[in-house]
């Protein structure tokens, strides 16, 4: 039987919490409940991780590949990382996912000033990650996959003291959006 302690959650309704937050007091959900929960959970982790089934060419990758990242996924989780975040896989906290929406595109506007995105083929699917990775390659950096090099480029991005700013208006955008009243001018945001 499951036995965890979770006490009051707060559920992002929607992506990045478009129609607001909803507390969910779990000490009242019974244990079966929760299991299935838990179950429906990590189910659901490991299919997302097998979303993408096709490689960066557009062909179908084999079965075997596939289950490779779900398992990839379950060896992260057993290592306590509990989320390997892909460029199309948002943060599930709702500030962050802002922060990320807004930082990516921030950052697509000046890699389309550089000459990697015009290096990168017409019709890749992920020109965003494909750039980031001939940068990595030209700065010599460690080779990782697309989406671990897509996540910490745009954590490096959003750690920049000049990109403080994002953080912050994603925050006030969040409220907005759940119905908070926030103090702040318009003016506040650009």
């Amino acid at each position: 039987m499951l036995n965890i302690d979770l006490g009051t959650i707060t559920v992002p309704l929607g992506r990045a919490a478009k129609y607001g937050q909803m507390q969910v007091d779990c000490d009242r959900l019974p244990a079966h409940v929760l299991e299935y929960a838990f179950v429906y959970g990590v189910r659901q982790v490991l299919n997302d991780a097998m979303a993408e089934k096709k490689d960066e060419d557009g062909n179908e990758l084999p079965v075997d590949q596939i289950v490779a990242k779900a398992q990839k996924r379950l060896d992260n989780m057993y290592a306590g990382e509990l989320r390997a975040r892909r460029e199309s896989q948002e943060p599930a906290d709702p500030v962050e996912a802002e922060a990320w929406k807004m930082a990516k595109a921030e950052m697509t506007d000046l890699y389309k000033k550089q000459p990697q995105w015009a290096q990168v083929p017409k019709g890749t699917k992920d020109r965003f990650g494909a750039v980031i990775q001939l940068r990595r390659s030209m700065r010599h950096l460690p080779e990782m996959d697309v989406d671990e090099a897509v996540a910490d480029a745009i954590e490096k991005f959003l750690s920049l003291p000049a990109k403080a700013y994002i953080r912050k208006n994603a925050e006030k955008i969040v409220s907005l959006r759940a119905g908070k009243t926030v103090d702040t001018d318009i003016a506040d945001l650009i």
